[in-house]
């Protein structure tokens, strides 16, 4: 019997499942960096405010 509307379940392969870690890790890093980034951000922009349109 078909469902309305139709249905699609999606997941993970074992590969895929391997990438946790890593993004995990990733994750982690980009929020203990935020504030060192986003100074960083800041500074070339200032530094380059010339070639910014």
């Amino acid at each position: 019997m078909p469902t309305y509307p139709p249905q699609v379940e999606y997941a993970l392969t074992e590969r895929g499942h391997s990438l946790s870690l890593p993004i995990f890790g990733l994750v982690e890093w980009s929020r203990d960096s935020q504030d060192a980034i986003l100074r960083s951000q800041a500074e070339f922009d200032a530094e380059h405010a010339d070639r910014i349109d």
